[in-house]
């Protein structure tokens, strides 16, 4: 993941996603009532494969990182948060 949530990724990240789509979609020839749709939903997959919370859970696919910890947090009775995490690449 490129963060922990949508706020900390930059607006120039966002804004350069946007016009890829955009862009895309326009050499793609989809008629100009539905490339915002488009671009918006590219986004929110962006946003799904970037957020640590928005990605699928290792061990339940069906629910994100952000759907466990707050399951873990209703069922303990604790606030369990992620509050940094730190990214490393190899290579």
């Amino acid at each position: 993941p490129m963060a922990l949530t949508r706020d900390a990724i930059s607006s120039d990240v966002v804004e350069k996603e946007k016009e890829i789509y955009k862009t895309l979609a326009v050499q793609e020839g989809k008629p100009e009532n539905i490339i915002d749709k488009i671009v918006s939903n590219k986004l929110e997959k962006f946003y799904q494969e970037n957020v640590l919370l928005e990605q699928s859970f290792l061990q339940d696919e069906k629910k994100t990182v952000e759907e466990i910890l707050n399951e873990f947090n209703k069922k303990s009775g604790n606030t369990l948060s992620i509050s940094k995490m730190v990214r490393f690449q190899l290579g």
